[in-house]
């Protein structure tokens, strides 16, 4: 009987653990399209509701093996996965009506300004007696930054030099992992020149090349490189206070290789002013256009990852500094259940011509626009370190979702 009796215990584990893990694989939040339907591979003892009977946004028709998801009209739902009958998960459903985006594929220079100043590291200052002190030891750590210093909102490496030389005791409100620090630091006279010093190295900007992904000829907000710009030294997101899109030629392709990534040179005009960036978050940049003149684009409609398919596709990218072309990529892996992230799809380069020019994806491309039976669905976001030729790619309504706030 107690053979039995765990058998029947591993059996209803296994069976529980198959019904979670199908309940974690619905997602919670689906972007359609008016017009184009979406299949979901649900079956007994799963099915898909919706309480909008009289004017429904969507309809549902649950078959034996899948349920097919039909726009009626665009608006907001919500459906309900159920199990047995009953409700075990609520699905957010949003119709959208067709829409088109100016998708561009352009190099440019990106500079932005931190908010605050970011910290780097920390190290010694040598005082008058010649003793090696470290004020800011186990008080500022790489990743920190410095919003103010007694009351000083910090905007600059020069703005906290200044505050730290007329202060003998500082308050610094220090933002890390997300959460507001005041830490106390008494600075050190140095005998090298007599001023205040706390001995730390500190970072207000930073400069790149990425890839302009597209923007919307009506309200001129864009959406650019799919992922965040993060400080080189720390792996720190940077959070800014500012930014600006520029102008750059590509003057030179470093070829990526195994363990090797490469990149795109360009040759950045500090004096232009193409957009403004003020955004920088998991899902890229993002801001408003200046100059539109300045993109040669394509008008595409959209695609939400309920259309996208394994198998061929593009991307636009302008590598040889000239004009933007087509390079064919193949979508290997779908992940349609990943959400904010920069990471929903895995591809690889195909192109004969864009391998032998760049050896697949280097920095610089990230942002890259990528298309799919005549629609934009997403951007290229990373490259594999050990497969130059394969990489990411974010679904393109998780940039949307950043650009249409932007006011």
């Amino acid at each position: 009987m107690k053979f039995l009796r765990g058998i029947a215990l591993f059996f209803c584990a296994f069976f529980a653990i198959v019904l979670g893990f199908k309940i974690f694989s619905v997602p919670a939040k689906i972007n359609m399209t008016e017009g184009y339907s979406q299949s979901m591979s649900i079956s007994f003892p799963f099915s898909i509701s919706t309480d909008k009977i009289s004017q429904p946004v969507v309809s549902i028709n649950n078959s034996a093996s899948n349920v097919e998801i039909q726009p009626v009209k665009s608006g907001n739902t919500l459906l309900k996965l159920n199990l047995f009958g009953l409700p075990v998960k609520n699905v957010k459903v949003k119709v959208h009506p067709q829409k088109s985006l100016c998708v561009v594929g352009k190099s440019v220079g990106i500079c932005i300004d931190t908010k605050g100043v970011l910290v780097l590291g920390t190290g010694s200052v040598k005082n008058k007696n010649n003793e090696s002190i470290e004020p800011s030891k186990n008080k500022l750590y790489p990743g920190d930054v410095i919003v103010s210093a007694n009351g000083i909102e910090i905007k600059s490496k020069e703005n906290l030099m200044n505050v730290v030389k007329s202060s003998d005791n500082l308050a610094v409100d220090v933002l890390r992992n997300e959460k507001h620090i005041i830490e106390n630091i008494v600075p050190i006279k140095a005998k090298e020149d007599n001023a205040n010093k706390i001995g730390v190295w500190v970072r207000d900007s930073t400069q790149g090349v990425g890839t302009l992904t597209y923007f919307d000829k009506d309200t001129k907000n864009y959406g650019a490189l799919g992922h965040p710009i993060v400080d080189v030294d720390t792996g720190q997101m940077m959070s800014i206070s500012s930014g600006e899109l520029l102008k750059t030629s590509v003057i030179a392709i470093d070829k990526g290789e195994k363990d090797a990534p490469g990149a795109i040179i360009g040759d950045t005009d500090y004096s232009s002013n193409l957009g403004t960036i003020v955004k920088n978050n998991s899902c890229g940049i993002y801001g408003k256009i200046n100059n539109a003149k300045h993109f040669t684009s394509i008008t595409m409609p959209v695609g939400y990852r309920g259309e996208v398919k394994k198998g061929e596709a593009s991307i636009l990218a302008n590598i040889d500094g000239k004009e933007t072309k087509a390079y064919k990529i193949n979508i290997d892996y779908i992940n349609k259940y990943s959400s904010g992230n920069s990471k929903g799809l895995v591809i690889s380069v195909t192109d004969p011509q864009l391998l032998n020019k760049t050896g697949g994806i280097v920095q610089g491309m990230s942002g890259c626009p990528i298309i799919q039976n005549g629609k934009i669905i997403g951007a290229v976001t990373h490259v594999f370190v050990k497969d130059s030729k394969r990489g990411y790619g974010i679904f393109i309504e998780n940039m949307l979702e950043q650009s249409e706030n932007i006011s």
